[in-house]
């Protein structure tokens, strides 16, 4: 519930329509930091806690559309995938995994300087299928 730019409570955001919005687009509302994303087609609110929501009296929409996509089948001893996210436009990218200790998943963000630099093995698309 918004009053004068400011958030009081929960909030839960429903589209009541979405025209022009194609059903394969991913919806994306935001309250300060927090994000919230869903497929177009899927019917159902966006809710933000009140802690998330709090003194919120801004929400941010985006549209967003898929140009490519790719996958990275995990293997053990292997820290560093190439993905073919699109062979049309020649779109790829490459991306270090590594396992978190127990207490560490999730709990921390990490920053561009924790990837191992030492990553040796790259995998392909086609490893991948093989796999």
């Amino acid at each position: 519930v918004l009053e004068r730019g400011r958030c009081l409570g929960a909030m839960e955001v429903d589209f009541i329509s979405k025209d022009g919005v194609p059903k394969e687009a991913i919806i994306s509302v935001r309250a300060g930091a927090l994000r919230r994303q869903a497929p177009a087609s899927l019917n159902k609110p966006f809710r933000f806690s009140e802690e998330e929501a709090a003194g919120q009296g801004l929400l941010k929409f985006d549209i967003f559309q898929r140009i490519g996509r790719g996958y990275a089948v995990l293997k053990p001893g292997s820290d560093r995938y190439k993905v073919v996210l699109s062979e049309e436009h020649c779109m790829s990218c490459e991306v270090g995994v590594r396992r978190l200790a127990g207490g560490d998943a999730v709990a921390r963000q990490p920053s561009g300087d924790d990837l191992s630099p030492a990553m040796d093995s790259v995998t392909g698309v086609k490893d991948a299928k093989d796999y």
